[in-house]
């Protein structure tokens, strides 16, 4: 569980850290992001806590935000990242593993489909 714990909480660091730099670079204030993000309904911070065991363990893959949103959305935001000159191979990666869960479930289905890849 320690390893689990800190493979989690290293990924979770690394793409906060590029998420943080590309609000900085687009002007947003970085305390701002935290404070809109962590308590908030974006639920960065959420998806052990609600998606793994309400929707994924339960084999729930009906779309609460669809896949291609995420899709799309990430594409928006590495665009930015480009625009801005933050790299963001964490986040590319990430969006690497959505398009492959849209390859295999669609993009109609529940973001949380890419947990498919793995097994679930």
């Amino acid at each position: 569980m320690k390893l689990l714990n800190n493979y989690l909480v290293a990924v979770n660091a690394a793409a906060s850290g590029e998420a943080l730099a590309l609000a900085r670079e687009a002007g947003v204030d970085v305390r701002t992001a935290i404070e809109a993000v962590v308590p908030g309904g974006g639920e960065a911070n959420a998806q052990l806590a609600n998606l793994y065991p309400n929707r994924v363990l339960a084999g729930d893959f009906e779309a609460g935000f669809k896949l291609g949103y995420m899709v799309k959305d990430l594409r928006h935001a590495f665009d930015l990242a480009a625009e801005l000159g933050v790299g963001s191979p964490l986040g590319r990666a990430a969006g690497a593993r959505m398009d492959e869960a849209a390859e295999r479930c669609g993009t109609e289905v529940d973001f949380g489909c890419v947990s498919r890849l793995s097994g679930w």
